[in-house]
């Protein structure tokens, strides 16, 4: 299993991690072309590469894979 974060944009609100089994290259294979058509929109009707969406590509290109998705805002933090 490896954990990526995801980061398609300079908004770090918008990061995300996958846990998942598939490799770095399997999920840019998916989510770059995914990302590149949004980036050249000029408006935001349906933004494709928010992180649901991106997480849902990647489950339809490999649904026999484990794809977990987390926002930062998921996390419990302990402050000690």
């Amino acid at each position: 299993m490896n954990i990526f974060k995801i980061n398609t944009n300079v908004w770090e609100d918008e990061d995300f991690f996958l846990q998942t089994d598939l490799s770095k290259e399997q999920i840019e294979k998916v989510i770059t072309p995914i990302v590149l058509k949004e980036r050249l929109k000029l408006q935001d009707e349906e933004d494709l590469s928010k992180p649901i969406a991106l997480t849902n590509a990647l489950i339809e290109a490999y649904p026999d894979a484990i794809i977990e998705q987390y926002i930062i805002d998921d996390f419990d933090t302990i402050s000690i």
